[in-house]
Formats: structure tokens, C-alpha cells, sequence
């Protein structure tokens, strides 16, 4: 992913403003948006995702989607949590290299993995990976129906 002039309206500069070791193999990352000079810079549903660019070496850099685990209702900041895969560049890379100050380009947040209405009981059920943005729908339902679940 190379941002060009058609893509960059859509497009997001976020810093990483905390790492937070989940496992040894896992990593969360609040982010920040440091364009402030842009309208609503940063607004996501739970259960969607980003896209972020990586660097690389031999290619510039490569895409690869990653699910927001914050909640737009009880999170200060979006976060982003990533566990190494075995032979997966991304994510070892992230987990090995981002530090707090660390700048990513990304696509402003995307996909439809989002409750249609929150005023029927929901069934979540996830695993691996698949849990990351049914944590985010958990967080934003419990605070939606309770006062205190955040």
C-alpha cells in the first residue's frame, strides 16, 4: 500500500502512544492521531478494523488489516492488539519494532464485523485471532447496557 494522491483522503498518520506487552508473543497498541487539522480524525465502530502500511525492505512496504480491540465508548484512544503469527512479517515486525513515537500510515477504519442493533441480547463466540474485535463489541455493549463495565 503506497499512498497516493486517490487513496490519501483516506488515509490516517497514527503514532503509537503505548506498548502494552499482552504475552510474550502479543502486543497491544494505543495509538494516536496527529493530524488534528483534519475533521473527526478518528471515529470506528467496534468490531472494525485497519489497515496498516508496514515497512519493508524488499517491497517498500506491505498492507495488512488489523483489528481494533479498543471501545469507542469507554476507550480514551483506539488500540490495536497484534500476536506474532510464525513466518508472518507484520506482525513480528510490529511486535518486535513499535515503540512508543513510531509513526504508521493507515486507511481510516473499515468493515461491517459490527452489531446491526444493541438492544437485543448478543452471542458472541470467537477464537484465535477472531476475538480481538469481539473484545471491542464486548466492551461496547457492556457500556452501552451498564454504567459501569469500563
Amino acid at each position: 500500500m503506497t499512498i497516493d494522491s486517490a487513496t490519501s483522503a483516506r488515509t490516517l498518520r497514527l503514532q503509537v502512544e503505548n506498548v502494552i506487552e499482552e504475552t510474550s508473543d502479543a502486543v497491544t497498541l494505543v495509538l494516536s492521531t496527529p493530524d488534528t487539522d483534519r475533521p473527526a480524525p478518528f471515529d470506528y465502530r467496534p468490531g472494525q478494523f485497519l489497515t496498516l502500511e508496514i515497512p519493508h525492505e524488499e517491497d517498500r512496504s506491505v498492507a495488512r488489516c488489523y483489528s481494533l480491540s479498543s471501545s469507542p465508548d469507554c476507550d480514551d484512544r483506539p488500540a490495536i492488539s497484534v500476536k506474532r503469527t510464525p513466518g508472518g512479517y507484520a506482525s513480528n515486525w510490529l511486535c518486535d519494532n513499535a515503540a512508543v513515537g513510531l509513526t504508521l500510515s493507515a486507511l481510516r477504519p473499515a468493515g461491517s464485523f459490527v452489531p446491526s442493533r444493541w438492544d437485543k441480547p448478543l452471542v458472541l463466540v470467537a477464537a484465535g485471532s477472531g476475538i480481538t474485535p469481539v473484545l471491542s463489541t464486548l466492551k461496547t455493549a457492556l457500556a452501552v447496557h451498564h454504567e459501569r463495565a469500563c
